[in-house]
């Protein structure tokens, strides 16, 4: 770094601002990012908001505006806000009269919302994501007060060249692959389809979609080298690459992948108009210094660190492999290895064959580029050619399409090893670390070797006359020896190769520890909103899922569930109890029967006695047999055993009782009592009524003078179960009640609470901790909760 005084000053930077955001925790986020609106306004309160409209996106259902210069009235007071963003309804009758354009000054009345905490491990967290970009809160719009005229058209034209854009490549090509272009090239994928997203993302080609230092290179470069050429001027093919390159951040949006190309292209042009030379770790290092300027809190987001890591492969990690033939596989493998953690962060799964579909992908990619690029420049004169360039991209998106699919039937495309712990990425990267510094070290040693072998050899020859003669005649010798050292050569190369990827494995273990570090039983309340799911893993690892729905929460499966289970290294359910067949406890299980491709499988279904069955039950058990899952049937008192030494883990049926008249529904609900280690669990599912009086005889018959640690409160928390006669014999140390927030219900109802209270039974509900984890272990029991901790 002697040589590199900017590249080091850079660096330092970045150090102290990781170290402040690592170790100041909420204090460091609400430094970089300061906001009064959690202390002084309630979620969900009438407010009045007026700003600068800087950017806007359409969909099919809504509108959506980002304002800047923010100010929100309340109480008689103005807080001051650096961004926020508004949704409106597309469908309004009004939108036509209050159009809003980019640069419009706006004043709006609305209901302000916060964004949402990941409620359960592994989720997306909303809140962190919107405070990186300085956004705290939004509004969704009541009523337009004032809507001034195009104070910014220049912002007002981009978007609607941006729109025009967007629209000639779906009219062309279709919602599907016109959606997957528009990403590609406009960084836009409000209009791409979800599940064409997913498929990139398992298959782990997702970073075509981002706009990259390829987009831009090869943009910028081609401006550049072309203008160059035909100016012969250094400075003016700079300056017009950079106008060029400068006018497609404004229309793709400032992203941190894309300021980091575009800082990059300007040290490269930079350089090749002083006539110096181009220095790719000192452009890096500015690069990440001027993005954490903006904002240091982008050091927690995986973007950030994929969008720079690729890069940083390519300068520490591909040189090992330089003397190596087909340098594109070794380009990839190398940024493989350093992304690994990433990767396993943000996604908890990673495909095997992501290398092999890279050969694939990327070189196709730059044609797809290119054409979409010319085809897009000719659309206004040449609109035959251009159709016929576009059906070529077309082609090429169908070709990615079905070679992700393909990949999808091998072994190896989803490899789940669940999120590492912080420990072990550091840990991770000083294996690989240390073994590429000891093959640098080696490899430089050995080179001064042969340098010095060579040296005497020649200095002997200078000296002796005869024996240069001998040498110079002595053509096999001579061939021998260049042998020998190819050869030495060849063996180092098979050492370090054997000495990496030994590392290689050693490291990688090392990021699946933790998931099989406990041995003893996990059991999670997922906050899924208004429904029920909870997940067991057993001592023998088999992890169970009991119910999955919700009433309020869309997509509970896809975006609560399974991203849990993935987070916790789980790819398939090795069974699923159905209580009963109410929407909020099945929603999420036909759900992700339908997404098992891309999800997470269910091996079988396990249903109370079909007496007891509804027409929604039915259903399910249909799409189960459908979609591949076996369909088991548990009656009251039968039980799953499992046996570890002297443990025992038992899960016991003890309802429906199929001999009692009970009507489908919540009375008739399944309900399990599971044991180990003399914790003791009782999950009721949505029982009550009949169904509660039939089980408080059960408890008070078999279960006599038992007192239960936890309980999982029947129906949410509801008045119509959990009553006094039902607590006098189950006693439950805790309660764990599964609600939504603010729901329409009203659960838990005050009623239940104040029984529960009366028995002296500990209330945990997700609607304020968000996911609640329990875990056994020998003499010990930990309780977690997401939104905060609690052990006893």
């Amino acid at each position: 770094m002697r040589n590199r005084p900017l590249c080091s000053v850079c660096l330092l930077w970045i150090v102290l601002i990781a170290g402040i955001v690592w170790f100041g925790g909420e204090k460091a986020e609400d430094f970089f990012s300061p906001s009064d609106l959690e202390t002084c306004v309630e979620d969900r309160e009438e407010v009045l908001v007026s700003g600068t409209v800087w950017k806007k996106e359409f969909t099919e259902n809504r509108q959506t505006y980002y304002l800047t210069n923010v100010s929100i009235h309340i109480h008689g007071r103005s807080l001051r806000e650096s961004k926020i963003i508004l949704y409106r309804k597309t469908n309004s009758k009004k939108q036509t009269e209050n159009e809003i354009f980019c640069g419009n000054k706006v004043k709006v009345t609305g209901k302000l919302r916060y964004f949402d905490r990941a409620r359960n491990p592994g989720n997306f967290d909303q809140r962190a994501y919107y405070r990186r970009q300085k956004i705290h809160a939004s509004v969704w719009i009541d009523k337009v007060l004032k809507n001034r005229g195009k104070q910014e058209q220049w912002r007002e034209r981009i978007w609607r060249l941006r729109e025009h854009w967007k629209g000639m490549l779906i009219r062309q090509l279709g919602k599907e692959k016109g959606g997957v272009l528009t990403a590609m090239l406009l960084g836009d994928r409000s209009a791409m389809d979800p599940e064409i997203k997913e498929l990139y993302q398992v298959n782990g080609i997702a970073h075509i979609l981002a706009i990259s230092g390829l987009h831009l290179s090869f943009l910028g470069t081609g401006f550049y080298q072309f203008l160059r050429k035909k100016s012969g001027s250094y400075p003016f093919g700079c300056a017009g690459g950079i106008l060029a390159l400068s006018l497609y951040v404004l229309l793709v949006g400032k992203s941190v992948s894309v300021m980091r190309a575009f800082i990059m292209f300007l040290f490269r042009v930079g350089a090749d108009a002083a006539g110096r030379k181009y220095d790719s770790p000192t452009a890096l290092a500015v690069a990440a210094a001027c993005v954490l300027i903006g904002q240091p809190l982008y050091l927690k987001d995986a973007g950030f660190w994929m969008s720079f890591g690729a890069v940083l492969a390519m300068l520490l990690i591909l040189p090992v492999f330089v003397e190596l033939p087909f340098q594109n596989v070794w380009a990839g493998l190398s940024t493989q290895i350093l992304l690994l953690p990433i990767l396993l962060k943000a996604y908890f799964e990673i495909s095997l064959l992501s290398l092999a579909l890279n050969l694939l992908v990327i070189p196709l990619l730059t044609i797809l580029l290119m054409m979409a690029v010319l085809a897009s420049f000719l659309w206004l004169v040449f609109w035959q050619e251009s159709v016929l360039l576009l059906k070529g991209c077309g082609w090429i998106l169908a070709i990615y399409e079905k070679s992700c699919d393909l990949a999808l039937m091998f072994p190896g495309a989803r490899v789940t090893t669940g999120k590492p712990e912080l420990w072990q990425c550091m840990l991770y990267y000083l294996i690989v670390g240390g073994v590429l510094l000891w093959i640098k070290k080696r490899k430089k040693t050995d080179d001064m070797k042969e340098d010095k072998i060579g040296k005497t050899v020649v200095k002997g020859c200078r000296k002796n006359p005869d024996r240069q003669k001998k040498l110079r005649g002595n053509v096999i010798r001579v061939g021998r020896k260049k042998a020998g050292r190819a050869e030495r050569k060849s063996d180092r190369k098979s050492r370090w190769a054997a000495v990496l990827g030994t590392g290689i494995v050693t490291a990688t273990a090392v990021l699946t520890i933790p998931q099989n570090l406990f041995s003893g039983v996990q059991v999670t309340m997922l906050d899924v909103g208004q429904g029920d799911c909870i997940f067991i893993r057993t001592p023998d690892r088999r992890a169970y899922l009991i119910d999955g729905g919700s009433s309020d929460v869309k997509n509970a499966g896809k975006y609560r569930i399974e991203p849990y289970l993935k987070s916790q290294g789980i790819h398939k359910l090795d069974a699923v109890f159905v209580t009963h067949g109410d929407e909020d406890h099945i929603g999420a299980i036909e759900e992700m029967l339908k997404r098992r491709k891309m999800g997470v499988r269910i091996v079988r279904l396990i249903f109370p006695p079909q007496s007891v069955w509804d027409e929604k039950l039915f259903r399910l058990a249909e799409t189960g047999q459908g979609c591949g899952a076996k369909i088991c049937i548990i009656e009251k008192e039968k039980q799953l055993l499992e046996k570890s030494g002297k443990e025992i883990f038992r899960i016991v049926c003890l309802g429906p009782d199929t001999g009692q008249k009970m009507e489908p529904g919540n009375e008739a609900s399944m309900v399990l009592a599971m044991e180990y280690q003399k914790r003791r669990f009782l999950f009721t599912g949505d029982v009550e009524g009949a169904g509660e009086e039939t089980l408080t005889q059960e408890l008070k018959k078999h279960y006599q003078n038992v007192q239960w640690d936890f309980l999982k409160a029947a129906h949410h928390g509801s008045k119509n179960s959990t009553k006094e006669t039902f607590l006098e014999s189950v006693y439950p140390k805790y309660t764990l009640v599964s609600s939504g927030r603010n729901n329409r219900y009203g659960h838990p109802h005050k009623e239940t609470l104040k029984r529960l209270e009366k028995y002296g039974s500990r209330l945990y509900g997700t609607a304020s901790s968000g996911a609640v984890t329990i875990r056994v272990n020998g003499r010990k029991a930990w309780l977690t909760q997401t939104l905060g901790a609690c052990y006893y």
